[in-house]
């Protein structure tokens, strides 16, 4: 499946990346601002043919999501930023935003929001493709500012149908 992948770090077209090289963790593990709970709450209810998200790669479906999360995550430093097509083989598609549900929500709507996160029911616009290997198929240029907003924009159509779900 080919889908958009955005890293500090620079692949070449034709490049393979793999766990199996990573040394330590995946690089977006949520080891910042005390959340990475989340990613071991995750990780303890996964379903057996799911990956790691603590030693996993990610990809989105579209360019404009990539551009949206380095955005919102990074504060503005889209263009610090490599961006890619690529191609992974059987990806386990997650909806984003609940890993955000996850950190404002009690236990028990926890466990609801993760058999969701990892077997959508419902119909979400940003998924995070996790899997442990792809192939770099093209080098991007950062996504323009309109393209972010419209990332932003759909984002933020999961979330409220998340505290529509989970609230």
């Amino acid at each position: 499946m080919d889908l958009y992948h955005v890293s500090e770090k620079k692949y070449n077209v034709g490049q393979i990346i793999s766990i199996d090289k990573f040394l330590g963790l995946t690089e977006f593990y949520q080891k910042e601002r005390d959340k990475n709970w989340i990613d071991d709450y995750l990780d303890s209810v996964r379903p057996q043919n799911a990956p790691s998200r603590k030693k996993v790669i990610y990809a989105f479906g579209n360019l404009y999501n990539c551009g949206a999360f380095v955005v919102n995550v990074y504060e503005g430093k889209a263009n610090c930023f490599s961006y890619y097509r690529v191609r992974m083989i059987n990806p386990t598609a997650c909806p984003m935003c609940l890993t955000n549900s996850l950190d404002e929500c009690s236990f028990e709507k926890n466990k609801i929001i993760a058999q969701e996160y990892w077997q959508p029911v419902k119909t979400w616009n940003v998924l995070e493709y996790l899997c442990e290997k792809m192939e770099v198929l093209e080098i991007l240029d950062c996504p323009k500012l309109l393209e972010i907003s419209l990332g932003k924009d759909v984002y933020l159509q999961d979330i409220e149908l998340s505290k529509k779900l989970f609230k």
